[in-house]
């Protein structure tokens, strides 16, 4: 047997009706992330208030010119990036992007991956 490391978010969440504000991102993560956690993200504004809910929050500025996936504190986003485009390109070749078996669609990603 092998050992794979592989990092993933440890909560699958779905946007309710695809909805992104602040309000609906605060209320799903404190309800699937333990309070004290780090979460690493983009510059988003929607994340800026991580902080005042308990949670650590480093962020990394895409649109910086020096390194687009690491910030100054080694905060980086590159490995997460990367596995997100492979599987939004698994998701479109052969699925239609259909959110509805989504988890499945993951599952399937990582058993092939191993």
């Amino acid at each position: 047997a092998r050992m794979l490391e592989i990092e993933w978010p440890r909560v699958e969440v779905h946007c309710p009706g695809n909805v992104r504000s602040a309000e609906v991102l605060i209320s799903l993560i404190e309800k699937h992330v333990t309070k004290g956690a780090v979460i690493c993200t983009d510059c988003w504004k929607a994340y800026d208030c991580l902080s005042s809910h308990g949670y650590e929050h480093r962020r990394v500025n895409h649109s910086g010119a020096d390194n687009l996936f690491v910030a100054e504190d080694g905060t980086y986003t590159q490995r997460i990036e990367s596995q997100w485009r492979v599987i939004k390109h698994f998701f479109n070749k052969d699925n239609d992007d259909n959110s509805e078996d989504f988890s499945n669609l993951i599952y399937e990603y990582i058993w092939r991956k191993i």
